[in-house]
């Protein structure tokens, strides 16, 4: 999307975070697991992804170790830059995989070795190291409004909201749903959908389930929502439109 005497924006994850200020107990019990070599040795390795979202971006930016057992929620490897998003019993956080592609699928387990940065728009892991550890269930939901959506507050949950879808079409291999929800427009991105897209999903209702994210520009201000739909197990047709809308009833 380009916007009049503007950059260009980015279609990414994330984020409108309250920056929050960290106390002093925050890290009062954190676990200290073995850190990267280089680390000075006063950071405390967190290990809970509400921690991580609570720093503000200078705090994050001292690249405080991060070792993270979680679910992934969202993985699309073939983007640019790659998306992947996990979340703990605690919180969801994006994860900067720079140049790796990993494949993970949504519910597999994973234990995390990184630290943290916010170069852009909110603290994420950076420089990561994966271990797989199983596959799991996903997290239970969150039923979230648009507003909370386009607040940035529910960035990378994993959520679920309900609305009319209003257009479907196919980039790359990526399907792109456009979806009413509480009268605002959000899309839902699905990635490595081959075909066509599916028939007779304009007008229907819909319930989305996916990693919460945002569209903004190159000055991190947020221009629309979107969610990240892992695969089409998350979207549930209620009502499909009815195939000939003239043959209704007057």
């Amino acid at each position: 999307m380009m916007r009049a005497s503007s950059p260009p924006a980015r279609l990414e994850r994330r984020r409108g975070l309250p920056i929050l200020v960290l106390a002093v107990t925050l890290f009062g019990s954190v676990a200290r697991p073995g850190r990267p070599a280089g680390l000075p040795p006063s950071l405390p390795t967190l290990t809970r992804a509400e921690q991580i979202r609570a720093l503000a971006p200078q705090q994050a930016e001292r690249h405080f170790p991060v070792r993270l057992r979680a679910v992934v929620t969202y993985c699309d490897p073939d983007f640019d830059p790659p998306e992947l998003f996990i979340q703990d019993a605690t919180a969801g956080v994006w994860v900067d995989t720079g140049g790796q592609r990993p494949r993970f699928r949504p519910g597999q387990r994973v234990q995390i070795d990184g630290v943290t940065a916010s170069p852009d728009f909110a603290p994420q892991i950076a420089h990561p190291r994966f271990r797989l550890l199983g596959q799991g269930p996903l997290p239970a939901p969150k039923r979230v409004t648009f507003g909370q959506l386009a607040s940035g507050s529910e960035d990378s949950q994993w959520v679920e909201v309900a609305g009319i879808v209003h257009s479907v079409r196919v980039e790359g291999r990526r399907l792109i749903i456009g979806v009413t929800v509480d009268g605002a427009r959000l899309d839902a991105i699905v990635p490595s959908v081959a075909g066509p897209p599916p028939a007779r999903w304009v007008d229907a209702e819909v319930t989305l389930r996916g990693a919460g994210g945002a569209e903004f520009n190159s000055r991190n201000q947020l221009i629309r929502a979107v969610l990240f739909v892992p695969s089409l197990d998350e979207v549930r047709v209620h009502s499909l439109a009815p195939a000939d809308p003239f043959a209704l009833p007057t």
